[in-house]
């Protein structure tokens, strides 16, 4: 009587194993096909070794998790953006966040805000940038902008880093500021309908929306928690994730993608033209910034020029918007550090040549250290001053969460099947922890 031909069964397991095994413990299911084999007459033919082969690389995955899951997770730590400070001989003033969400090389950027408490220090403008508690701020370059105008123009930074000025009483304010929550295609969003009544091209062909606002300590805290979700080996894979050697237009690309699709930034959407993402601005103070917009073309009485803001809900803190007509752009000068100077406890080193141009050599600032910038004062002018801060950098955060990377947590984010707005939905906002 010849024998029963043995199934194939335990093969078909083992590679439902293998396949499984990237899910925490899975793997370790593997050890059923290798029962059930041994249990097979015949344990020399080819499947029966794939089965082996396939069971043994589930279960070492399985195992690995074990390993994962027993350590236990690193703290989720705010994923607080870089600021600078201004020094006078009254003391130290923040003046604001800077590259805020500008994570790892291939997210750095330029960013230009208002140094609106500047004043003079032993004959010289001083700045400082200090390190957080666990992250590094990497600084490429630094100066100051210095724009003349008259008394009557306010200078605005752009979100091209651009200045523009707009005449005072020209500006329309948006009141009330009303938003609306809602789920657009399934994902949490806050929106609101601006309407400017009045504006055609007789009046400009440009128009500078001027808003007043700041990202939530709530966004980065947020943030930080969903990256923790995918493991703490994110930290080094976001860091390799393109090339340095990308081009500027390869690096916006990148930035516009994966920070649309984090919920990060404010979007701006006139009612006629493109929309252009705002990058997300820091939690240390309001910033006052531009967004141009082209007014449209009207054959008839002047009509409202109707803006959306779009956001994820408690990611944005928005103070005022206004709408002004505006000139073109305005020419400031460029004023480069006379020195910089990394502190720390016990020495300093001297960094200006890295900090003195874009050149991708950077200044790194860790926790306990401080980047002092001075430049030099600037004689006494018959016309207004405003002096803006240009700098472009990018900064590291530890990613906290379980060691190596999560990566069903990982496919699911780039399959959509999960966001940051969806997760934050499930998170306490700041205030409500505070209670």
């Amino acid at each position: 009587m010849s024998k029963p031909s043995p199934s194939r069964a335990p093969l078909a397991l083992a590679l439902l194993a293998l396949l499984a095994s990237v899910v925490p413990f899975l793997g370790l299911t593997g050890i059923v096909p290798i029962i059930l084999l041994r249990r097979q007459a015949q344990r020399s033919s080819w499947w029966s070794r794939a089965t082996f082969v396939a069971s043994a690389f589930a279960v070492a995955i399985g195992l690995f998790w074990c390993v994962v899951y027993v350590e236990a997770p690193r703290p989720i730590v705010r994923a607080e953006s870089p600021f600078v400070s201004s020094v006078d001989g009254q003391g130290v003033t923040v003046e604001g966040s800077f590259v805020s969400g500008a994570l790892y090389p291939w997210a750095e950027r330029h960013d230009v805000l208002r140094a609106a408490h500047l004043g003079a220090a032993a004959d010289a403008h001083v700045l400082r940038i200090d390190g957080v508690a666990g992250e590094t701020f990497l600084v490429d370059s630094a100066s100051l902008l210095v724009a003349e105008h008259e008394p009557s123009v306010e200078i605005i930074p752009t979100t091209t880093q651009t200045l523009v000025g707009i005449r005072d009483g020209d500006a329309v304010v948006a009141s009330p500021l009303v938003s609306t929550d809602s789920a657009l295609g399934g994902e949490p969003t806050r929106t609101w309908r601006l309407s400017f009544p009045g504006f055609s091209r007789s009046v400009s062909a440009r128009a500078v929306l001027v808003i007043t606002a700041r990202t939530t300590a709530f966004a980065e805290d947020a943030f930080a928690r969903y990256l923790g979700t995918m493991g703490q080996s994110m930290e080094p894979f976001m860091a390799s994730v393109t090339k340095e050697t990308c081009s500027d237009a390869c690096r916006q690309e990148v930035w516009d993608d994966e920070t649309e699709r984090l919920g990060i930034p404010l979007v701006v959407q006139p009612e006629h033209g493109a929309r252009q993402l705002v990058a997300p601005v820091g939690s240390r103070g309001m910033r006052r910034f531009g967004v141009v917009l082209d007014v449209p073309e009207s054959t008839t009485a002047p009509l409202p020029l109707v803006v959306q803001l779009k956001a994820t809900p408690g990611f944005w803190e928005i103070e005022s918007v206004a709408l002004a007509p505006t000139s073109e752009e305005v020419t400031a000068d460029v004023i480069p550090p006379s020195s910089a100077r990394l502190l720390r406890a016990d020495s300093e080193q001297d960094v200006r040549d890295l900090v003195i141009e874009s050149d991708r050599t950077r200044a790194a600032i860790h926790e306990h250290e401080s980047l002092e910038l001075r430049f030099p004062s600037r004689a006494p002018s018959s016309r207004m001053q405003s002096t803006f801060i240009s700098l472009r950098g990018h900064y590291r955060v530890p990613v906290g969460g379980r060691r190596f990377l999560n990566l069903p947590a990982i496919a699911a984010h780039r399959a959509r099947l999960t966001s940051l707005p969806r997760f934050a939905a499930t998170l306490p906002r700041v205030d409500e922890q505070a209670k």
